[in-house]
């Protein structure tokens, strides 16, 4: 019992390169989050800067070297436990993702050709046509993206030229 209670405080005392690694792939400003996750990121993700300066600190210390060693096999563990997450997120979520990103850049493209016409327009005339193009071209993109994330709305700085 003493041994595994060693064990499992060592386990929350190590940063877990295996969470460090996963966070790449889930944060919604990383541009990870649209790319498939490898199945063992542990052993396959190339490390960040701040995880070889970990390693780096820790192999220099003598406590350090088997607080790494646990952290591995932590984040072995963890990599295996989270395997079928890991298929399912590649497989169902990545698609959808990309497919997200895709119409979010055409959205902002159409924006910025309408932003260009805009001032180069002469005449008010001009400009509500142009509005009035462009702002059913981006209605499209957003009725898109709403299907893909009931949860997106874009009500900003974009649609404010529109309006």
């Amino acid at each position: 019992m003493k041994k595994i209670s060693i064990a499992l405080i060592s386990l929350l005392l190590v940063g877990c390169i295996s969470l460090n690694k996963r966070g790449e792939y889930s944060s919604t400003k990383s541009p990870g989050r649209y790319e498939e996750m490898p199945y063992f990121p542990t052993l396959t993700v190339q490390d960040s800067e701040t995880i070889k300066m970990y390693k780096s600190v820790l192999t220099h210390s003598i406590i350090g070297i088997p607080i790494l060693a646990v952290d591995y096999i932590g984040s072995i563990a963890i990599d295996t436990v989270c395997l079928p997450f890991d298929v399912h997120r590649n497989l169902s979520d990545i698609p959808k993702r990309k497919e997200y990103k895709e119409i979010l850049n055409k959205r902002e493209a159409v924006y910025g050709e309408a932003v260009k016409k805009l001032e180069k327009a002469k005449t008010k005339k001009e400009k509500e046509e142009i509005k009035s193009k462009y702002k059913k071209i981006t209605d499209d993109y957003y009725r898109q993206l709403q299907k893909l994330d009931r949860d997106f709305t874009l009500f900003n700085v974009q649609r404010d030229l529109f309006d």
